[in-house]
């Protein structure tokens, strides 16, 4: 993993408590993370949850920190602890999810591996948290914030086929574009504005593309590391360290790629079929995720 340990704060391995909540404190990165990310989550998973700006969100950021307070070091370790030992590694990117965690296998052969973004979204533009899309859809994070609100104390394991879960991601942030979430109240209406946020979407659906070809070409025909990066260099806009995480993100999850964008289409399609049969005022985009989610 290209990612350095974190600071002292954080134990690199956790092999004597077993334990994750040991490494943790609510002043971490992690749960600023949290704090930041959750909203933005829940706001593309409910049409009634609208922000008209970066400090609404996170007026109501800090309702949920205090929630995430009381619970989060009660349901963390049931959520991911398998007694196998914990890695803990850090990274700053835009363009990653804020929380993995890859579990160990079941004889606790090499430890479990707990990757943190530490990130801080609020100094960007409205612009810049489109890849935050990406992390926060409710494919992915949907599920702490629901077992949240509902005041449970354990975040169950739950089984989704790939495909759906990541398709959310690029799903997501179509939605988003449609909704002019990428843009602020003073930058809506004006053209230049429009087009500069059209072209961070095609940008990032051109990151998914090539995230796809990566994924078939390494997994599949067993294409070298050096050929999928040579195409990110040129193709992309993104930074070279991302890039490097864009390749141990391929690496580490095959079909995730494919998954991502055959998701996509089955989003897409099952919302258009949903709709039309509908009268234009009835298709409520909203009732359609809340039946999604529902499986």
């Amino acid at each position: 993993l290209l990612m350095s340990p974190l600071s002292s704060s954080f134990s690199p391995r956790i092999s004597e408590s077993n334990n994750f909540a040991d490494s943790l404190s609510l002043h971490s990165p992690f749960f600023d993370c949290l704090e930041h990310a959750l909203p933005f989550a829940r706001q593309l998973a409910y049409e009634n949850h609208h922000f008209a700006s970066i400090e609404d969100a996170l007026n109501d950021a800090r309702y949920w920190q205090q929630i995430i307070d009381s619970h989060a070091l009660e349901v963390l370790p049931k959520s991911i602890s398998s007694g196998c030992p914990v890695q803990i590694h850090s990274m700053s990117s835009t363009s990653q999810p804020f929380f993995s965690y890859l579990p160990s296998d079941l004889l606790c052969s090499r430890p479990a591996v707990a990757i943190i973004n530490s990130n801080n979204i609020t100094n960007r533009s409205r612009f810049s948290l489109l890849p935050h899309l990406l992390s926060v859809s409710p494919g992915r994070h949907l599920l702490f914030s629901s077992q949240i609100e509902a005041g449970r104390r354990k975040i169950e394991v739950v089984s989704t086929p790939p495909s759906l879960s990541e398709g959310w991601s690029i799903y997501s942030v179509r939605y988003g574009a449609e909704k002019n979430l990428f843009m602020g109240e003073e930058e809506k209406g004006k053209d230049e504005m429009h087009f500069l946020a059209s072209l961070y979407l095609l940008d990032a659906e051109m990151v998914a593309a090539m995230r796809m070809v990566g994924d078939i070409g390494v997994h599949y025909f067993g294409w070298e590391k050096d050929t999928v990066m040579e195409m990110f260099v040129r193709w992309s806009m993104l930074e070279r360290e991302d890039i490097e995480k864009e390749m141990e993100l391929i690496g580490m999850h095959p079909a995730y790629g494919v998954g991502q964008e055959v998701g996509d289409h089955l989003l897409q399609k099952a919302r258009e079929d949903w709709c039309a049969g509908l009268m234009e005022s009835e298709c409520d985009v909203s009732v359609f995720h809340s039946e999604i989610m529902k499986g």
